[in-house]
């Protein structure tokens, strides 16, 4: 079941929203949202957690955070962002838990604690010349994200070109990719889906995957998971997936009329408490066919590109070019091929997708 505690505070951010429009000059616009961050955390599976620190298993049992926070716009365009940690400390010295309200205008931000004391004051250097006001156009698309996913895909790919990455774009379903020895993106256009990967020398570092959804015509967050590689002090590998869940998004308009209000209908309670998980290794994805077993008897498995995912075309193809099998609109990233049937030789394994093909040599001994 939901948690209470997260309906009963939505419902005061909403009042609070509201009373600042009803009570205050109106904003030009006011975008607000909630979300639910959950850590996870996960070893190499050899790991003996006997040996861990009780300093490194105190990472492990970080509690979830609830998390409010507003955008709100003036008359003259210039943004103010306040935003509400709702976690209370848990003991003395709690700096997880110690701020309750950081709000930044015009690129200087204050932190507060959860008796509204100043805790700091970051102010802006004065000789850095910084523009915090947005154009009226910005202002009004604000809290939307078609620019990202309604632009046409060929300008992002030209981008990622000039910066020198191999690009894939495909238009059925519209996809991009883009990759070098350190990067992968995927963007998934009609799924509202952007994925980031990072390697260091073949070996992963960092990934960030956002998913977005679609409410009558507006583009919003929905989930943003993101795994970021550290280590125990004992030099142990230590995986944080940090995953935020939008709880509530709300728009608001400059007549004070609201333009979406979005309230999720997951559930999201979870037990609390030291949890640690074992993770798989995360490679680099393969952009050719992958064939295996190779020489293979009776079943071998072909990997396509990892940015291959649906309606693929396999065609099996002897030395003199005849077709002997063909597997039509394939749905998956790997698929198991039955030769128990097949003759000693050699085979041509010719894969299709979206108009691009790989092939490969298949042996049967």
């Amino acid at each position: 079941m939901k948690t209470n505690i997260l309906l009963k505070i939505s419902k005061v951010i909403v009042l609070m929203l509201l009373t600042s429009i009803v009570f205050a000059q109106t904003p030009k616009r006011v975008v607000s949202y909630s979300t639910l961050v959950q850590y996870h955390f996960s070893v190499p599976q050899q790991t003996d957690l006997s040996t861990v620190s009780e300093y490194d298993l105190t990472k492990f049992s970080s509690q979830d955070q609830f998390i409010s926070t507003e955008i709100s716009f003036a008359r003259d365009n210039t943004p103010t962002v306040t935003t509400i940690y709702h976690n209370t400390p848990r003991y003395f010295n709690d700096y997880e838990n110690e701020i309750y309200k950081s709000v930044t205008y015009r690129g200087e931000t204050v932190l507060y604690d959860h008796q509204l004391n100043e805790i700091s004051r970051d102010k802006v250097d004065p000789n850095l010349e910084l523009e915090y006001r947005f154009s009226d156009d910005e202002v009004d698309k604000y809290g939307q994200f078609e620019p990202g996913f309604r632009s046409d895909p060929k300008l992002l790919a030209e981008y990622f070109f000039r910066e020198g990455m191999n690009v894939r774009l495909f238009t059925s379903p519209t996809k991009l990719v883009a990759f070098n020895e350190e990067v992968e993106i995927v963007v998934d256009y009609d799924n509202y889906i952007y994925e980031t990967r990072y390697f260091d020398h073949g070996e992963f570092v960092f990934s960030n995957t956002r998913y977005f959804q679609e409410i009558r015509g507006i583009i919003f967050p929905m989930q943003d998971l993101t795994i970021t590689v550290d280590q125990l002090n004992e030099q142990i590998p230590m995986w944080k997936t940090e995953l935020i869940n939008y709880v509530e998004y709300s728009i608001v308009g400059r007549d004070g009329k609201t333009i979406l209000f979005y309230q999720s209908e997951e559930e999201y309670d979870r037990p609390k408490g030291l949890q640690v998980q074992y993770y798989e290794p995360i490679e680099k994805r393969s952009l050719e066919l992958s064939i295996y077993p190779n020489p293979a008897e009776k079943v071998t498995n072909l990997r396509f590109p990892f940015y291959w995912d649906q309606e693929i075309k396999i065609e099996l193809i002897n030395l003199i070019g005849s077709t002997i099998k063909i597997y039509d609109h394939v749905i998956a990233n790997q698929y198991k091929l039955d030769v128990s049937d097949l003759k000693s030789g050699t085979y041509i394994v010719r894969c299709t997708h979206a108009g691009e093909t790989v092939s490969g040599k298949l042996i049967i001994p």
